[in-house]
């Protein structure tokens, strides 16, 4: 892999939300902030994937 390969594969966000993945729950992926994390009144963060 190239260089510029690697670094645009590695700046890629997570499909699901901190909040989401963290309690196992299939996230709506909305964004700037899902409804799962709208209803429940918390701050919605998108994540860096670690691959």
């Amino acid at each position: 892999m190239t260089r510029s390969n690697l670094s645009s594969t590695s700046s890629k966000l997570r499909n699901s939300c901190h909040s989401c993945a963290v309690s196992k729950v299939k996230c709506p992926k909305e964004k700037p902030t899902c409804s799962k994390c709208e209803s429940r009144g918390i701050a919605c963060q998108y994540f860096l994937a670690r691959r």
